[in-house]
């Protein structure tokens, strides 16, 4: 955790923003989390709490291994959200406003999630922006961006070898050709500092991200830790239970689709669910005592188990058969 550095600038439009800009960029962080050591801890098995290094639960995701781990030993890089300037300084701006948007939420979840408090506009936008921050800054997020980044990089530097072998009068008749861009766009001088480090745009996507959630219905689940959620990895997660319906081309996901599911486990006893509407805003009891209940919560944590990169988290060594089920294919599906 970091020391509380006041940020300098933000999205007017979002109270909850990160800054990456130059004034906070000044403290030095070698290990960082790409699923914050804070969050983790409330996955810490209550057997274990009196001990030193209060340990979770850690799965490999087919289930075979578990071990004990204490969150600050998990998920974690060194720099890996710090990148250089255009000075050769290494910035650590985006480490910095990680820190305190984590310690926001950790007094969010601590004073009132856990206690089925209201939550106002400015609790919403913390939600808000954590979820979103923890869906674009894992590992797996990063190294999808490279890979695409680099794709654009490797295709546009294809592209300029193939115009500097053109004759002058070809390239005359592509100039006259070209069909005229309608925006700014942008070089690939640009993009090549995306390649090295994607995450450099986790401010801005994250923000937008955020923003998009705050017009989604915000619904806590709330079950008891024996029958918890398991977190993990990746520990958002998006589902949308109507996208096999669509054809092959359109069957990606969308925080515009009416039936997105996004769904982030809080705590063992607590997971948030943004929906356009579908389930009602405020807290909503599972009932661990009804078979719907316990099937509720077999089901999201099977979401959770698939989705996760290598790693799956709970609060015990105990895992259940559901969790490692890809079910069957409904009824007129196809590839």
């Amino acid at each position: 955790m970091t020391e509380n550095v006041p940020c300098c600038r933000g999205l007017p439009d979002f109270p909850g923003y990160l800054c990456s800009c130059e004034h906070c960029g000044n403290l030095k962080i070698v290990r960082q989390h790409w699923v914050p050591e804070s969050y983790l801890k409330a996955w810490c098995d209550t057997n274990s709490t009196g001990q030193q290094d209060p340990y979770v639960w850690l799965f490999t995701k087919d289930g075979s291994e578990v071990r004990r781990r204490a969150p600050r030993n998990l998920f974690r890089e060194s720099n890996m959200y710090a990148f250089t300037d255009e000075n050769g300084n290494l910035n650590q701006s985006i480490e910095t406003g990680l820190s305190r948007l984590e310690d926001q939420f950790k007094r969010l979840r601590q004073d009132k999630i856990m206690g089925c408090a209201h939550l106002t506009d400015e609790d919403k936008a913390t939600l808000c922006l954590f979820v979103a921050t923890a869906h674009f800054r894992t590992r797996r997020s990063r190294d999808h961006w490279q890979r695409q980044w680099g794709e654009v990089v490797h295709l546009g530097d294809g592209m300029q070898r193939h115009l500097d072998g053109l004759t002058a009068e070809q390239k005359a008749s592509l100039e006259f050709s070209a069909v005229p861009s309608s925006s700014a766009g942008i070089s690939l001088d640009e993009i090549r500092p995306l390649v090295q480090q994607p995450l450099l745009l986790l401010p801005l996507v994250t923000n937008r991200e955020a923003c998009w959630l705050s017009d989604m219905t915000i619904t806590i689940l709330c079950a008891s830790d024996e029958c918890g959620f398991i977190t993990s990895d990746a520990p958002v997660v998006w589902f949308d239970p109507e996208l096999h319906k669509m054809p092959p081309f359109y069957r990606s996901l969308a925080l515009g689709s009416p039936t997105i599911e996004v769904t982030m486990p809080i705590a063992p006893s607590r997971l948030v669910l943004f929906t356009h509407g579908r389930v009602s805003e405020g807290y909503f009891p599972v009932v661990t005592s009804l078979e719907c209940g316990v099937a509720v919560i077999d089901d999201l944590n099977r979401r959770a188990r698939f989705h996760c990169d290598s790693h799956f988290v709970a609060s015990s060594d105990r895992k259940k058969a559901i969790w490692f089920d890809p079910g069957s294919p409904p009824p007129g599906w196809h590839s």
